[in-house]
């Protein structure tokens, strides 16, 4: 916890952050697996995992022991990444938990509502995934958003507008990191991408002017 009372997660500071303990001659170091942990998770969920380390040589080499003994594979990263690693990683994880609420909250205004959202949605992302291993992130992308279909993504915006107009403008972020991928893979023209993306950001003006 940090000294104002807020909750602080030590997986994203860097080994400078045990500072105390270096100038009293320790070797100091960073050390965080790319996993997510419950209480009952088991000793198994290290295996194969990346854990990044960062810190002095000397702490190093004690961490990539570490790493091997639990059956990990040790990552070593600069102080300057260990934010940006760190970031990644919570879009990675936390990004999907928060997406797949939104998935819910979304699913709750239709009349399948009292459908599970994992059994309903399950098959779907954990194809798309089987996808991204396969193909990488770009590979994977479809939908209408990469085709550049405007009036389906007019019909999904008006249908978050009427019931959860919160959400606009996170479908636009988004729908606009789709199109920026389909258009880097050459999927979707430029040409074709400028409407859509003024048709996104239109669509945030609006909802932000709703709620005022």
């Amino acid at each position: 916890m940090a000294a104002d009372g807020r909750r602080t997660h030590l997986g994203g500071r860097p080994a400078s952050a045990l500072a105390p303990l270096a100038d009293a001659g320790a070797p100091t170091l960073s050390f965080h697996p790319l996993q997510t942990f419950a209480r009952d998770t088991p000793p198994e969920a290290f295996d194969d995992i990346a854990i990044a380390i960062e810190g002095e040589e000397e702490a190093l080499v004690a961490g990539r022991a570490l790493a091997d003994a639990l059956g990990a594979h040790p990552v070593v990263l600069s102080t300057a990444d260990k934010a940006r690693y760190h970031c990644a990683a919570a879009l990675a994880s936390n990004g999907l938990a928060a997406l797949m609420g939104v998935v819910q909250e979304v699913l709750s205004t239709t009349s399948l509502r009292e459908a599970d959202p994992a059994a309903l949605f399950g098959p779907l992302v954990e194809q798309t995934w089987a996808n991204v291993q396969e193909r990488g992130a770009e590979g994977a992308l479809t939908g209408p958003v990469a085709r550049g279909d405007r009036d389906t993504v007019a019909a999904h915006l008006e249908a978050l507008s009427e019931t959860t107009p919160h959400l606009v403008p996170l479908y636009a972020a988004l729908s606009t990191e789709m199109a920026r991928m389909a258009v880097r893979r050459g999927s979707l023209a430029p040409d074709e991408a400028r409407p859509l993306f003024k048709q996104l950001r239109e669509a945030v003006q609006s909802a932000q002017g709703t709620s005022r």
